[in-house]
């Protein structure tokens, strides 16, 4: 980005454009890899964003597109070995399938876990995984629940 005054400001997909000599939605379309771009546009594009150091900003993109690739996870205890487990096998698969993971502990406390889902603006997670409810009904949900003792079983919570 050519030095305008603003040392540390990061470059946006307008400098990256204007770096390549292409619009706006020519270098959007070559770094996202949509629509039409010739090769020889893309790699200028691609050669301007590596000079710049253009990172993509993932809020503006979920916005747009209605997913962040991020995965929410509310957990009940986190020192429970049951749900360390459980985040640590969420971690691993995400991350190697491009998705990272929000992660909030609640203590077993339902008003905690309300205020953990509420902070999370559903339409930007992508799915969801909750310990005890199903309090987000408009994204994705894997509701696990770990077991104490066999009358915890039977027990309606």
């Amino acid at each position: 980005m050519k030095d305008k005054g603003l040392r540390g400001a990061t470059p946006t997909i307008v400098d990256v454009a204007r770096e390549a000599g292409v619009s706006r939605a020519t270098a959007a379309r070559a770094l996202g890899d949509y629509g039409y771009a010739s090769a020889d546009t893309r790699q200028r594009v691609v050669d301007a964003a590596k000079r710049l150091a253009y990172q993509p900003n993932q809020l503006a993109r979920s916005m747009v597109t209605g997913r962040s690739e991020m995965i929410g996870v509310v957990v009940a205890d986190i020192e429970n070995l049951y749900f360390a487990r459980a985040i640590r096998a969420i971690t691993d698969t995400a991350s190697a399938n491009g998705f990272g993971v929000v992660l909030a502990t609640t203590d077993e406390d339902i008003e905690l876990e309300r205020n953990a889902v509420r902070l999370c603006p559903t339409p930007l997670l992508t799915g969801s995984s909750s310990t005890s409810s199903p309090l987000f009904a408009s994204v994705s949900t894997v509701t696990a629940q770990r077991f104490t003792t066999p009358e915890s079983r039977l027990t309606p919570r």
